[in-house]
């Protein structure tokens, strides 16, 4: 599979790096990809408040105006995260897009939060894997017809990278769908339980009950997160009881779901390569020089692209076996790491 880079060297204003992204479009005949009309949902980080590293708006907008001219309708889109940050529901998600310029003025499109105002919007996705036998999809973006990826290449604490396919399974997944990624959940009530019956009410095995606080039936329960991602006090909490690998299998997995009979097409920003994801709400040294734009239409092409463009001497930093992500999604049949670079 072809893997395009374009480089950040530039001498003149034919070749600068919005000019060389557009033709990365080209390259990957998005125009084919695209019917006039469809939905173009555009996967992408929009950072936490406080990070600066995440990727620039300024090449959003490039895709964003090539989409147009295919006749498409593109919008930026992520899911809420798990966690209780600024970007844990739609209001606050969207006030922090908009505090790091993702805003229809600068983008030229709307931003949507694909799984909705509390993080439960999704579709359920048949899968039939070793994890999962059905995945829980964002449903702005289960619902799209076309999904592009717009990936920062990064590190990451419990994945080693943070790239193409953290960005489309991971990034995908609803709140509850995040939280079956991470741990094998069998989560429990803490103090701060004020016993509202809203995951009793919201449980699809009715495994719950209300006491003092929510107690939990584990011969009942399936793991789903629903309490976790529905509790208003954050009082559901649960340990993970897995391995970096179980982990990076089963965001292989959401991958897998997300792109299933679904047109795509995936680039990857190997600029401010730093230590820790953008989630973070800071943004460490870079590890490594700023190398290009890379794209492919085949997800794990550009990911082991980008791994080895990036080096190995310069992901020290982990001790994780990000390396997964390429073994296992081949072996599930989301792509391939046998790549073509061609240099544009």
């Amino acid at each position: 599979m072809n893997v395009y880079l374009a480089r950040f060297r530039a001498s003149s204003e034919k070749e600068n790096m919005l000019n060389k992204l557009s033709k990365l479009c080209d390259l990957l005949k998005l125009e084919e990809k695209v019917d006039k009309g469809d939905m173009v949902a555009l996967k992408i980080h929009f950072g936490e408040l406080g990070n600066t590293s995440f990727l620039r708006p300024v090449y959003v907008r490039t895709v964003v105006d090539k989409i147009k001219e295919y006749g498409g309708k593109p919008f930026l889109t992520d899911s809420n995260t798990l966690y209780h940050g600024m970007r844990s529901n739609a209001v606050d998600h969207l006030n922090c897009a908009m505090r790091n310029g993702f805003v229809p003025e600068v983008v030229g499109c709307p931003v949507i939060i694909a799984d909705g105002l509390k993080g439960n919007d999704k579709k359920e996705i048949e899968v039939d894997l070793n994890h999962f036998k059905k995945i829980r999809i964002a449903a702005a973006i289960a619902e799209s017809d076309v999904l592009i990826g717009l990936s920062h290449f990064k590190g990451h604490v419990m994945t080693g990278i943070g790239g193409t396919l953290k960005n489309i399974g991971m990034g995908c997944g609803d709140r509850a769908g995040k939280q079956q990624m991470h741990a094998n959940i069998k989560p429990s009530a803490n103090k701060s339980c004020i016993a509202c019956g809203i995951c009793a009410a919201n449980c699809p095995v009715s495994a719950i009950t209300i006491e003092n606080r929510a107690v939990i039936d584990y011969s009942l329960c399936i793991g789903c997160g629903e309490c976790i991602a529905l509790c208003p006090q954050n009082a559901m909490r649960t340990r993970s009881n897995q391995t970096n690998e179980d982990l990076i299998e089963k965001i292989d997995e959401y991958a897998y779901g997300v792109l299933k009979d679904k047109k795509s097409a995936f680039f990857s920003f190997l600029m401010d390569i730093t230590p820790h994801c953008d989630c973070a709400p800071w943004s460490d040294h870079s590890v490594v020089k700023d190398i290009g734009i890379a794209a492919s239409n085949d997800p794990i092409a550009l990911e082991k692209a980008s791994i080895d463009l990036v080096g190995e001497e310069n992901l020290r930093f982990t001790s994780i076996n990000y390396n997964v992500f390429i073994t296992y999604a081949e072996k599930i049949g989301l792509g391939s790491g046998k790549y073509r670079l061609i240099e544009c």
